[in-house]
């Protein structure tokens, strides 16, 4: 019995006292050393769920881990304790397990502990919680997306690791990390305060580049309805705008390819018709200068539709890999001679040509290259075209050059991409020749490019050289 049940039964109110001591609605407890039990109220036999002390276990029997009550006792006698708080877990008569603050005094006498009494607040709830929140900040501390928790001045109260990385905050991210207008544009916390709850899209700096951050935020009220504080969720959409732009630029790119393969094809078909039909209506005094000019224009122009077409194909087959490079040891001088036959435009027809070179190649898309170049030169460059072919160290080389205008030095790469424009004149061209010809260029292990020098613009051409023993 506790010394108010000794004076309690001193002065016969040993009864009134014990019913008092079973009523009060907090776990009351008094256990020897060794464990037994020497009082206990209703309390806390509701806690440990038993019925009477008669049913309780020793002491060391209701922790989770007896080992550490041993363990608690050692430490107490060792450091000469007289009160502890130290939590537990207990394991309940029915096997539930039950968190508990012990707030515990501990009796000596002679400095030798006798015994420990005090209360038992089961703080279950409390624990479980603490775990709930324990477990949503590692959730929150290893999910990709930026989690924010803004008080409603501004302050960051929270930044997960993601939201530290992507604006060089310090761990953990909590207390340092300053105001919400420190990382977010200035207009974020207006927004917050007169929405609430939002998406919206803004771009933020980062190491590596801007970053798109789709928002969507929160506000969170107390139980009394006051506002607590806002979140934000914010997941990089950078990648998924990017290609966004990349679809709606290939649309764009289909509009441009549709809109100038029907332009280059109805102006050459056209002519064709044109000069077909005017070949047959000819009588019998048309002159023969007459014919020739007008079958000359057929020609001319089915080999445009030809060559336009040839580009269309290969152009297609680069998607599916399905383009085929047959490589042989070829003069380079003659395939240019041979391309010449299939190259449009009169200007373009006898360029100024010289050298040779022994070149490991495909002849048959040498020849659409070098027929792409001099059409080029015919239609954009100026009158005098030269071909010239020579050979390095390894390489065969041809440069097709003119002495027309020279493209800015920013063009010099973009000429080679699909439906670029950079000529006044070529708003409706297709404009795959030259990005064929540079694919074609480096299947075969070789190159394309263009530079403007001496006033003279050129394209070089270069192939793997045969080697001396032809190897």
């Amino acid at each position: 019995m506790t010394r108010i049940q000794h004076i309690a039964n001193d002065r016969g109110l040993g009864t009134t006292y014990q019913e008092l001591f079973d009523r009060i609605p907090i776990p009351l407890y008094r256990t020897s050393v060794d464990g037994e039990w020497l009082a206990a109220n209703q309390a806390f036999l509701a806690l440990v769920e038993a019925e009477t002390l008669a049913d309780l276990p020793n002491a060391r029997d209701l922790w989770a881990d007896p080992d550490l009550r041993q363990q608690m006792i050692g430490d107490i006698e060792r450091t000469g304790l007289d009160y502890t708080e130290q939590p537990l877990l207990i394991r309940t008569l029915k096997g539930n397990l039950v968190w508990a603050e012990p707030k515990t005094v501990i009796v000596r006498e002679q400095g030798d502990v006798q015994y420990f009494e005090g209360v038992m607040i089961d703080i279950t709830a409390q624990k479980r919680e603490e775990q709930a929140r324990s477990e949503l900040v590692n959730i929150l501390e290893n999910t990709s997306d930026t989690v924010l928790a803004v008080h409603p001045t501004g302050a960051l109260r929270y930044v997960n690791r993601a939201g530290r990385d992507l604006f060089n905050l310090p761990d953990p991210g909590m207390k340092q990390a300053g105001s919400v207008e420190s990382i977010l544009p200035t207009t974020f916390l207006g927004q917050l305060k007169k929405f609430g709850s939002f998406m919206t899209e803004i771009e933020v700096p980062s190491a590596t580049g801007p970053v798109a951050l789709e928002l969507t935020t929160q506000e969170h009220r107390t139980s009394t309805g006051e506002l607590d504080y806002y979140s934000a969720i914010g997941r990089d959409v950078t990648a998924t705008k990017l290609v966004s732009e990349h679809l709606e630029e290939a649309v764009r790119s289909k509009d441009r390819f549709v809109a100038s393969v029907s332009h280059e094809l109805r102006t050459p078909l056209t002519t064709v018709l044109g000069s077909a039909l005017e070949l047959r209506g000819l009588d019998v005094t048309a002159t023969s200068a007459e014919r020739t000019e007008l079958t000359d224009a057929v020609i001319e122009h089915a080999l445009e539709l030809s060559n336009l077409v040839e580009d269309l194909l290969v152009n297609a087959s680069f998607g599916n890999d399905s383009v085929r490079i047959k490589a042989r040891p070829i003069d380079l001088a003659a395939q240019l001679q041979q391309s010449l036959v299939s190259v449009v435009g009169p200007s373009t027809k006898n360029p100024i040509m010289s050298g040779t070179a022994s070149a490991w190649a495909d002849p048959l898309r040498v020849r659409q290259i070098v027929r792409n170049l001099l059409t080029n030169a015919g239609r954009y460059g100026g009158p005098d075209v030269h071909a010239e072919v020579h050979q390095t160290e390894g390489r065969a080389v041809l440069e097709v050059s003119d002495n027309g205008p020279g493209l800015d030095e920013d063009s010099w790469d973009q000429i080679f991409e699909p439906y670029e424009s950079v000529h006044e004149n070529q708003s409706l061209s297709v404009g795959l020749g030259l990005t064929v010809s540079r694919r074609l260029a480096r299947l075969m292990g070789g190159d394309l490019i263009y530079f403007h020098r001496d006033g003279r613009s050129t394209f070089r051409l270069t192939l793997p050289r045969v080697s001396p023993s032809g190897a």
